[in-house]
């Protein structure tokens, strides 16, 4: 008896040795296809209206799928292959930026200008360039290059006073990447097991080279944009322009490493159903609308969940 209760604990260590062995393998993406990428984005671009452009963007991907860190750094990126841009799958970021480079581009070349301009740092292609973090990379990298402008606090109640708070969060750039595994990395092809280890620890290496930072964001209450009885402040709602940008801001939102503040972004749209909130939806696993009233009514009872951050689209980056 003895023996085999030995045998099976041997057993279970060795198939959990195996499970942690297999996780730590790096993550093979399938291969896709820019050529076609390129035919969607070439026809938006030479089909766009002269007015309600945003609309027109944002609405050509509806029912597109959602897909978690769908870009990344192209089939020449160190740490992440998946595309630079792409036009059949996006997570709630790559949706926002996507559409904001069709707004700013003329053709299909001034595309790939504008969406490497607002995900990376100077426009350079590299997973450290990268606009990893919205509030501390990608909101000031946009809005430094004229792309948004942050309106939050210019909302206000009926007695003109700014009814905004101040969300303050430390990014720890270095422990989220020091966290980095194997599984974090993105190929389009398999590598063997040493050379894998020695791109984690470049991967990982990249610490070195970053800095934490304070994160101050401003938003919009929740306890501002609806009554106690739950309903709207159709007051507030009303000061929200229609194609601005809707970030959702929390007190309690982790990844590895760090605490984060923005936890999802989409467009705030007006349009024949009203105000609505057009995102790429983990829910609802695809890109959708949905009445903004409504999407954030369901938060009322999470302490955790703050408000809202409202920016500005600018269109004047042609």
């Amino acid at each position: 008896m003895r023996i085999i209760i030995k045998a099976i604990v041997t057993f279970s260590i060795l198939l959990m040795s195996m499970t942690v062995f297999a996780a730590e393998h790096i993550k093979i993406i399938p291969p896709y296809n820019v050529a076609a990428y390129d035919t969607i984005i070439e026809k938006l671009v030479a089909h766009q209206p002269t007015t309600q452009r945003l609309e027109y963007f944002s609405a050509a991907f509806l029912g597109q799928p959602y897909l978690n860190g769908a870009l990344g750094e192209g089939i020449d990126g160190e740490f992440d292959q998946s595309p630079l841009y792409r036009s059949d799958a996006f997570d709630c970021m790559t949706y926002v930026s996507t559409v904001l480079a069709l707004l700013n581009a003329n053709d299909l070349q001034t595309f790939r200008q504008m969406i490497k301009r607002i995900n990376y740092q100077e426009g350079l292609v590299s997973y450290k360039n990268r606009n990893h973090f919205t509030s501390i990379d990608w909101n000031p990298n946009s809005e430094r290059q004229g792309f948004i402008k942050d309106i939050t606090m210019t909302i206000h109640s009926q007695n003109n006073q700014s009814v905004a708070k101040i969300d303050s969060t430390y990014i720890n750039k270095k422990a989220w990447y020091d966290k980095k595994t194997l599984s974090n990395i993105k190929l389009l092809s398999p590598l063997p097991i040493e050379e894998q280890q020695q791109l984690l620890a470049r991967f990982r290496g990249l610490s070195a080279e970053v800095s934490n930072q304070e994160a101050h964001i401003p938003y919009v209450p929740l306890a501002v944009l609806y009554d106690k009885q739950g309903q709207p402040n159709q007051f507030v709602f009303d000061q929200i322009p229609s194609g601005s940008i809707i970030e959702i801001i929390r007190s309690d939102w982790k990844t590895d490493g760090t605490d984060l503040d923005v936890s999802h972004l989409g467009f705030a749209l007006r349009t024949k159903d009203g105000l609505v909130y057009r995102e790429a939806s983990l829910i609802k696993n695809k890109v959708v609308d949905i009445p903004l009233a409504e999407y954030l009514r369901k938060y009322l009872n999470d302490r955790a969940f703050n408000g809202v951050n409202i920016q500005l689209v600018l269109l004047n980056n042609k």
